[in-house]
Formats: C-alpha cells, sequence, structure tokens
C-alpha cells in the first residue's frame, strides 16, 4: 500500500504515455551523476532510484501539509505519517474543505499493526446511513492481494528478481514521464519536474517535486494547474517536515502500531466487502481462488 505511496511520491508514474526524456542543461545546480532522462537505458539503476526503490525497506517517518485550490473549493489537509514495513505503519490526517459557505471537516486515522489494518473516518458530515462504515478494519493480506493485481496490469515489472521494488523500473517510469531531474548538491536536494494537464483546456500545468538529496524522502510538491475557464486559480502544494529515516522499525516505540478504540464503538471487519469488490473489478477468467482467505 504504502509502496505505491513511494513511487508515487518519487515520480514512478508507471503506466504513463512514452514522451521524449529531457536533460538537465544551462542551471546552476549539477545533474544527478546518474540522471535517469539521459541512463534509463544503462544496466546500473541511477543513484535516485535505488534510493527511492530502498525506502520501501526503510523505517521513515513526516509531518505534512497539504493546501489545495480547486476552482470554487479550497482546502488543507495535514497529518503524520509512520511507516516501519509493509505491515506496520500509521497515518493521522485533518481535513478541512470549503466550497462557498459550505465547510466539511473530518479526521482519519489508518494502523496497520502486522495483521489488520484500521481505519476511523471521524466528521460530522458522514451521512447516517455511513456511519457504521466509518470504524472498521480489514486484514492486511487483502492488499497483497490488490497489489498483485495491479502488478500484473502493469507494463513493467514492479518487483525485481529478489522481490523488493526495482530501481530499474523507477528509473524507466521517471525516463517516459518526461520529467527533467537535476540534483542541487549546494542545497542538498533532488528536483523534479514535469508539464500535466492545465485547468483550462489546451493549456498546460507545472508539477514540481522536491526530495532529500540524501535519504530521498519528499521535501514539497507543488502541482501548479494555471487558471481555469473562469479564471479561478486552481493547483496543490504540499510540503513536509520532521521527515527521518529510522534505522530499525523498534524506534518508533511499543504502541505506535496500535489501534485505540473509541469508547462504545464496534470496529467493523470490513474484508468481506472488499473481498466481494475485489472480485467484482476481476476480469472475467481471472483468478478467484487467490481471494480466497
Amino acid at each position: 500500500m504504502l509502496r505505491t505511496l513511494i513511487l508515487t511520491l518519487a515520480g514512478g508514474l508507471v503506466v504513463t504515455a512514452p514522451l521524449t526524456a529531457q536533460e538537465c542543461s544551462g542551471c546552476k545546480s549539477s545533474c544527478d551523476s546518474a540522471t535517469v532522462a539521459t541512463t534509463a537505458s544503462q544496466d546500473e539503476p541511477s543513484a535516485l532510484a535505488k534510493g527511492l526503490a530502498a525506502l520501501a525497506k526503510k523505517p521513515f517517518k513526516f509531518d505534512m501539509k497539504m493546501s489545495i485550490a480547486d476552482g470554487p473549493g479550497s482546502g488543507t489537509i495535514d497529518g503524520t505519517v509512520a511507516f516501519g514495513d509493509s505491515k506496520h505503519f500509521a497515518m493521522k490526517l485533518n481535513i478541512a474543505m470549503k466550497e462557498g459557505e459550505t465547510t466539511n471537516n473530518a479526521k482519519v486515522r489508518l494502523v496497520a499493526d502486522g495483521t489488520w489494518l484500521y481505519y476511523n473516518i471521524d466528521s460530522p458530515d458522514i451521512p447516517a446511513e455511513a456511519a457504521a462504515m466509518s470504524l472498521g478494519k480489514v486484514q492486511l493480506s487483502m492488499f497483497d492481494q490488490l497489489a498483485k493485481g495491479a502488478m500484473s496490469m502493469s507494463p513493467m515489472p514492479i518487483l525485481d528478481e529478489k522481490g523488493n521494488v526495482s530501481a530499474a523500473t523507477i528509473d524507466k517510469a521517471l525516463a517516459q514521464s518526461g520529467m527533467k531531474i537535476s540534483r542541487d548538491d549546494e542545497k542538498g536536494i533532488v528536483n523534479l519536474s514535469m508539464e500535466v494537464p492545465g485547468a483550462a483546456n489546451g493549456e498546460a500545468g507545472k508539477m514540481a517535486i522536491i526530495l532529500d538529496g540524501k535519504n530521498y524522502l519528499p521535501k514539497t510538491i507543488k502541482m501548479d494547474a494555471g487558471k481555469n475557464a473562469e479564471g479561478v486559480q486552481e493547483g496543490m502544494t504540499v510540503t513536509f517536515s520532521n521527515a527521518k529515516v529510522l534505522k530499525d522499525i523498534k524506534e518508533f516505540g511499543e504502541g505506535a502500531w496500535k489501534f485505540e478504540v473509541p469508547e462504545g464503538t464496534i470496529v467493523n471487519d470490513m474484508t468481506a466487502m472488499l473481498q466481494m469488490m475485489m472480485a467484482q473489478m476481476m476480469p472475467a477468467g481471472g483468478d478467484e481462488e487467490e481471494l480466497e482467505f
């Protein structure tokens, strides 16, 4: 689940239309010694790709704050992320969205304890008929099935022969995305930028990602979609703070992966419902036995 997040933050857009890769040139900062835009065809993965792939097996944490401008709407999302491994992680988010005179707020918490993924969505805006689903748990093995299905549809291998996130695939995905990649050694950062669809038809927007040059955790993500047809600015900015790669998962402490059930509530097991949804989405002729638990 979080592996996908890591690849996304890295700009690892595996399913993208092939674009001509662009080299870094004429900039004060130096290009990465193995800039993927120019070396994706080489046997040795770039330092950037290796660093991003390695994050999938390292414990890390960070705080984040997102601001969103979407035409008449706007909002903020702030929270914390703690990643021990693929079976132990936690996320707390505070969401505040506004459109006109309407405001929606929610607090979201996710905790994976090694066996279950617990979630709680606390919001006064949840309809009464959906309230029972706002607190629940799902077997983590279900997400293994989801990941397996997603990887089977990818045009490039997500994992290498050892079962680790493939650095070579990250290189290829970055190259095909058309991202410009450069390293600024003085600031200790790696810059990634590319054009994205703009808010108005026919206009291009811009996305820029800044990573820490040593641990490759994100520092900022900014998407500028420009002005829409009504002349309203659209875009998104995410800033990350207190980011740190830990040496051992034990550094999170004993209670890091413990989900506290709100008093007087029942945690619903949503695994069966998700299992049925997966079965409906599976292409005809798929191996339904893989969905058995």
